[in-house]
């Protein structure tokens, strides 16, 4: 916080406002996140990690369909991104909307190709997969 109060705006003030918004999160405060979160896309709207961390802190919060139109936002933003791409498929395996599990599928298998060696994506991927299968 230091950073933001030493002087006239900086380039990396979206930067340091999306990692205060990632620390406060781990912290389990969502209203520090959330402010420092509009603060960062104040200056970098156009940052994935912002939009992802804003995706994260929908999914926290217990709300997986608000977290997926900003996790499709930082995708956008940052095409074959691996963490985005599971961040993104385990918001829609949560959300239970009409074809939200079949995207998430195709999403979680995006993941592992891009990112073979992701244990997070694979152990996703097979839960997903197996969802599926029982659901049928």
């Amino acid at each position: 916080k230091r950073v933001l109060t030493l002087g006239p705006p900086r380039d990396d003030e979206g930067a340091v406002h999306n990692e205060l918004a990632r620390i406060a999160m781990q912290r389990g405060m969502h209203d520090d996140a959330r402010s420092h979160l509009r603060a960062a896309l104040a200056v970098e709207p156009l940052g994935p990690e912002i939009h992802a961390n804003l995706g994260l802190l929908a999914s926290l919060q217990g709300n997986p369909a608000a977290a997926v139109p900003s996790l499709r936002k930082a995708l956008s933003l940052s095409p074959g991104n691996a963490a985005i791409l599971i961040y993104l498929a385990g918001a829609l395996a949560r959300t239970g909307g009409p074809g939200d599990h079949e995207e998430a599928l195709m999403t979680a298998r995006s993941a592992v190709e891009i990112s073979p060696d992701n244990t997070l994506a694979r152990q996703l991927l097979e839960e997903i997969s197996r969802r599926a299968t029982t659901s049928k």
